[in-house]
């Protein structure tokens, strides 16, 4: 009886283990990070706003910061540009311009993507007194299809609710635990022997 009670407390288990597991995995979604791309000496991390989430037919910042092992770098002497390549096929080329007046080492614009798909963005510098290397830094960026007011309502309900059904399953896993007496961790009361006087 005992052994049968372990054997089903452990298939219990090991389901809700692999549910909460299948639930969080499906609510990871397709947030990018943050990538570090290096070329002779001269390297940028892309940022992504809103988010770091590119929406279809939605304008998005994109924002590089870079770093140089080359001591003469510096965005005001650099031809630098992003272009947008899917399918080997051009979709826009824009150029970088400093994020602020006076800014030598983070640069900015502005891009659109047509649809939803997986796009490569090139960037590239070239110097314009030949006080650097030319460098050429590529992205992979996936773009999700244009979000409508309810769906934006709907994915940040998703959250409440995978968070709920979360708390449910741990609950009703503590809970199991505790009825059926814990399974093979939890002991028995001991008896002591009575002592002689």
């Amino acid at each position: 009886m005992a052994t049968m009670r372990k054997s089903k407390f452990r298939r219990f288990a090991s389901m809700q283990v692999l549910l909460s597991l299948l639930l969080i995995g499906c609510y990871a979604g397709t947030a990018q990070a943050h990538v570090l791309k290096q070329d002779h000496g001269i390297a940028a991390v892309l940022h992504i706003e809103p988010d770091d989430n590119p929406q279809a037919k939605q304008p998005i910042e994109i924002v590089l910061s870079f770093a140089s092992s080359q001591s003469g770098f510096n965005l005001v002497h650099c031809h630098c540009q992003a272009t947008i390549i899917q399918n080997a096929k051009q979709i826009q080329q824009v150029a970088l311009k400093p994020a602020l007046t006076g800014a030598t080492l983070e640069a900015k614009t502005t891009l659109t993507f047509p649809a939803a798909g997986v796009y490569n963005l090139n960037v590239t510098g070239t110097s314009t007194d030949r006080s650097f290397s030319s460098f050429k830094l590529d992205y992979l960026i996936r773009v999700a299809s244009p979000l409508s007011d309810h769906a934006v309502n709907s994915s940040s309900s998703g959250g409440v609710l995978l968070i709920g059904f979360g708390s449910v399953i741990i609950v009703s896993m503590i809970g199991y635990t505790l009825i059926s007496g814990g399974g093979r961790y939890v002991t028995k009361p001991r008896k002591w022997p009575k002592l002689k006087s």
